[in-house]
């Protein structure tokens, strides 16, 4: 089985719907939620509610009642798609993560070997 990309909505205008409907009909990416101002649809599945037959059926959750930082704590995912912004920013959560890893161990490593010498 396929690990699916977890992916989260930040708005859910025409192009947050439009870009749902292209995650959810794709079978390498997982909508887990979609995060909005309006309390308008919240808990409702974003497959239901855009008539998309999908495995995954993306939450729906209004700023009303939950912060972005609770999602993430119970939903997390590797990217974020926020369409609040002029422009559409991709935040690659995962990836930036892991680079900061490797940066720390690549750090912590060589200390160590400084330490030995």
């Amino acid at each position: 089985m396929i690990k699916k990309i977890k992916i989260g909505l930040i708005g859910f205008g025409k192009t947050g719907k439009a870009v749902a409907n292209v995650i959810l009909q794709n079978q390498e990416f997982s909508l887990e939620w979609v995060f909005r101002k309006s309390n308008l649809l919240e808990k409702r599945s974003v497959s239901e509610f855009l008539g998309i037959e999908s495995d995954e059926s993306g939450i729906i959750f209004s700023a009303h009642s939950i912060s972005i930082g609770e999602i993430l704590d119970e939903h997390p995912v590797a990217f974020i798609i926020d369409f609040r912004l002029l422009r559409a920013s991709i935040l690659m959560v995962r990836q930036l993560v892991t680079e900061m890893l490797k940066l720390f161990l690549q750090f912590h490593i060589i200390q160590k070997k400084n330490l030995i010498y």
